[in-house]
């Protein structure tokens, strides 16, 4: 018994015989779960496989919320059970999934985790170093135009600690172009200083469509 799964970022896995690297899941091996999983990944920014260091990422992760020492395997697909009857193979590209195979006629896709909910347990069963928090899991994720002076996001980490610190916005983006870049209407945060002019560093404007919200689940 198990709820299987063989997770591969191949080109074409679905080629008799193919021989590239699969990840074997004995348990969790529902599209929910399968989703989570690469959901979490892309949060912590992560290299997007097929880069062989995200790969070994997503199998660091898996096995942390599994434990013990089975129920997660890594060989080429030709050696793993994909024709497993349960939830066949994933093909991922990145942190999404663009292909399954299932030859199970009667076949369903999962859809029995909430993803928050899955991605906190995820989080707290990963070293605590390297843990999020729930309070970033579950912040209100917000479209930078609607951000103003003085609210607080996660932005993502280019200098040290964890992949994501926290940033103030001070103000809002004058109609002129910094550094080649139009600035007009993009809030900015404090982080980068400019002689006290935080507005001259265009690496502190914030030029994503959306931003996670810091205390404000």
């Amino acid at each position: 018994m198990g709820n299987r799964a063989v997770i591969t970022a191949s080109k074409s896995p679905f080629a008799a015989g193919s021989c590239d690297t699969g990840i074997y899941l004995h348990w969790n091996g529902g599209r929910d779960s399968i989703e989570a999983f690469l959901a979490y990944c892309k949060l912590q920014g992560f290299r997007e496989p097929p880069d062989s260091y995200g790969l070994a990422r997503l199998v660091q992760v898996i096995a942390n919320f599994f434990g013990g020492g089975l129920s997660i395997g890594v060989d080429k697909c030709c050696n793993l059970d994909c024709d497993n009857w349960d939830n066949g193979l994933y093909q991922i590209k990145g942190w999404e999934i663009v292909g399954r195979q299932c030859i199970s006629e009667d076949f369903m896709e999962q859809d029995s985790y909430d993803l928050t909910k899955f991605l906190v347990d995820l989080d707290a069963a990963q070293p605590v170093k390297m843990q999020l928090g729930k309070d970033f899991i579950t912040a209100r994720i917000v479209p930078a135009t609607d951000l103003t002076p003085g609210d607080k996001v996660y932005l993502p980490n280019n200098r040290e600690g964890g992949p994501w610190e926290k940033a103030t916005v001070v103000g809002i983006g004058d109609d002129r172009s910094v550094n080649g870049h139009d600035v007009n209407g993009i809030p900015y945060v404090d982080l980068y200083g400019m002689n006290g002019h935080p507005e001259e560093n265009v690496n502190n404007y914030l030029f994503r469509p959306e931003y996670r919200l810091v205390n404000a689940n």
